[in-house]
């Protein structure tokens, strides 16, 4: 447990930075920009921006998990192999998303919004998205980087990244988007800047490790055919899981918009609390696909130990994720913003807000379990499967009188305790058909142990009886 600790604790400052450069946005913009038009279009813009670099995360979980295999089974350089690989897919694949998103920057905040949008909010809008277009490279060498020091059980080196980013988006935000009066757009080139210095110092913490461990520092590889076909047999049906989650979260968004300015303004900061919380989910997530296969390998009794454990660490991580999400909209609105109707709005989806979060840790500790065993299939069709029900249900509501902020939300904490229920039972029926593979694989081997016991007798027995022929 102490390992598992040293090992969590870090990670969750890791997978904070992404949501607190999102979460400082939003506070900044709140405060210093007049009325709520500016808070109402990062809405749209932030969800679309972070949502595909957490599709792009599928690159990431690949080399986490390759890698972490490659150094379960003693193998730390082809562990750093696939590392220099996944840098260089990374690169490019951020290349050609920044490209797309500044392009397509104008329809997809125009389509968000619809065609009555108010034209400040879709200004505002489509400038965040086209600046920070600019840094899904650098957003997407940072996954890869933070995937390759989770693999190898160094989650405190990548948290010495964590407040240099925090303090440069922060800084940079209260000069753009206070004296300078840029409204979103500051914020997009506070964030954007923020990116590229994380994956700058990463790369230089990455660098200096390889150093340490081979006297190597070549950062970039080019990947192989065999290295491209593990990452895309690993990423097809994680990509699958991520779309859907992808989709989910905007379908929750053009829901909030249909609510009107005032509850497309409260979503922002309700959503950006609720991805701020996210990480206790994701480190756990990422304690077990870092400790699960070695311990999978060696017996199912210590893995469910394991499991054990990290469920009811879990457990009080969700109360706290539950208890801190639903004071911060009640008692530190006045953090986001000075808006009465925003603040009222953001109270009464408090309660949504906090079950939606504990239900989503637990959720999340389960999941990692399932990517730990491999079982990507099963994960790509229960996402798809859940999305496709709130999608359904959730163009239902909208059109009920009185439908407000709260109702989105609960809905929403209801599909992640279903997913909680689901993994929970995947993983249970996972570990049984282990177990009884590996009965029956006993079975076999007890006559074919008894048939070689037989032979060697039987060897014996010759050898024995053809003694006095030799000597005579």
């Amino acid at each position: 447990m102490s390992e598992l600790i040293k090992f969590c604790l870090p990670t969750l400052g890791i997978w904070l930075s992404a949501p607190l450069l999102s979460l400082i946005d939003t506070s900044i913009v709140g405060l210093h920009s007049a009325g709520v038009a500016q808070l109402a279009a990062l809405a749209p813009s932030t969800k679309l921006c972070d949502y595909v670099a957490f599709f792009c995360t599928v690159i990431g979980a690949a080399t986490t998990n390759l890698a972490a295999d490659a150094f379960a089974v003693g193998q730390p350089g082809r562990a750093k192999a696939i590392v220099g690989s996944s840098l260089t897919v990374g690169l490019g694949v951020g290349v050609l998303v920044a490209v797309a998103m500044a392009a397509l920057a104008g329809p997809a905040m125009g389509a968000m919004l619809g065609a009555g949008a108010c034209p400040v909010v879709l200004g505002a809008a489509t400038s965040y998205t086209a600046i920070r277009a600019i840094g899904y490279p650098a957003a997407l060498l940072t996954m890869v980087l933070q995937a390759g020091f989770v693999a190898s059980k160094d989650t405190q080196t990548p948290l010495l990244a964590v407040p240099i980013v925090a303090s440069v988006n922060l800084l940079a935000d209260l000069l753009l988007v206070g004296p300078m009066q840029m409204g979103a757009a500051g914020a997009a080139w506070a964030t954007t800047g923020a990116l590229y210095a994380n994956a700058i110092v990463l790369l230089a913490l990455w660098r200096k490790k390889m150093r340490s461990l081979s006297g190597e520092d070549v950062l970039f590889k080019r990947p192989t055919s065999g290295e491209v076909r593990a990452l895309i047999k690993f990423a097809a049906p994680m990509m699958v899981a991520l779309c859907a989650r992808v989709y989910m979260g905007l379908s929750m968004t053009l829901s909030a918009v249909a609510l009107g300015t005032t509850a497309l303004a409260a979503n922002q900061v309700i959503d950006s609390l609720y991805w701020l919380f996210c990480p206790l989910g994701e480190g756990m997530s990422l304690c077990m696909q870092a400790y699960l296969p070695k311990l999978l390998l060696r017996g199912r009794s210590l893995a469910r130990r394991l499991q054990r454990a990290t469920l009811g660490a879990a457990a009080g991580l969700g109360l706290f994720a539950a208890a801190g999400a639903a004071a911060l909209p009640v008692f530190g609105s006045g953090m986001f913003t000075t808006s009465a109707p925003v603040v009222a709005t953001m109270a009464s989806a408090a309660p949504a807000l906090a079950f939606a979060l504990g239900a989503y840790v637990l959720a999340c500790t389960t999941e990692g379990m399932l990517i730990a065993r491999k079982e990507l299939r099963f994960l790509a069709a229960t996402h798809a499967l859940n999305t496709a029900a709130l999608t359904l249900v959730l163009a239902r509501i909208v059109r009920w009188p009185g439908c407000g902020l709260r109702h989105i939300w609960a809905l929403f904490g209801v599909c992640n305790a279903l997913r909680l229920v689901e993994f929970s039972f995947w993983v249970r029926r996972s570990d049984e058909r282990a177990v009884a593979d590996s009965q029956e694989w006993r079975r076999q081997e007890r006559p074919m142990r008894h048939r070689v016991r037989e032979l060697r007798r039987q060897r014996r027995q010759t050898v024995e009886e053809a003694i006095p022929d030799i000597a005579a």
